[in-house]
């Protein structure tokens, strides 16, 4: 018998919102709505036994989200990806910041489709936390990501 578990993945609200859940919380009337947006978080959640995952959103403890079956996504890779955040001041001054993502997918038979499973903080994190026994519990193959091609993508390539 496997266990179930979670894996939260960032905060529901953008760092840039938090400021302003912090300026709310300090009026009465605007309390809850800070609260809310202080501690909103959003993750996934896996029952191994039953095949079942949901992606949640999380509130004081408590997670809300939709099972679905996992049984039609046999694989599971270790992806990363580049995510910027741009914000802007009053007067219109640009400031970016680009994080690297390290994310564990599952994946499709075919790999073109995705459900995410676990964030990891930093390369680092992904390969201390071996990804391959999140996979082994969910009963699924670690594989390297390679999207099959499709006849009609191939035939544009070459044009």
């Amino acid at each position: 018998m496997k266990q179930n578990f979670s894996t939260k993945h960032d905060s529901f609200f953008p760092r840039q919102t938090k400021i302003i859940a912090v300026m709310l919380c300090l009026t009465v009337v605007g309390l809850p709505l800070g609260l809310i947006m202080l501690y909103a978080e959003q993750g996934a959640s896996f029952k191994p036994d039953e095949k079942l995952y949901r992606h949640y959103i999380g509130l004081f403890g408590l997670h809300f989200g939709k099972w679905e079956s996992y049984e039609n996504y046999p694989d599971m890779a270790l992806l990363s990806q580049r995510m910027t955040t741009t914000s802007f001041s009053r007067s219109n001054r640009q400031t970016d910041q680009t994080e690297v993502a390290h994310e564990l997918y599952l994946l499709s038979p075919d790999h073109r489709k995705k459900i995410l499973a676990y964030v990891f903080k930093n390369l680092d994190a992904a390969e201390t936390d071996n990804p391959k026994l999140l996979a082994d519990n969910l009963g699924v193959n670690f594989t390297t990501y390679s999207p099959k091609v499709s006849a009609q993508t191939a035939a544009r390539r070459r044009r």
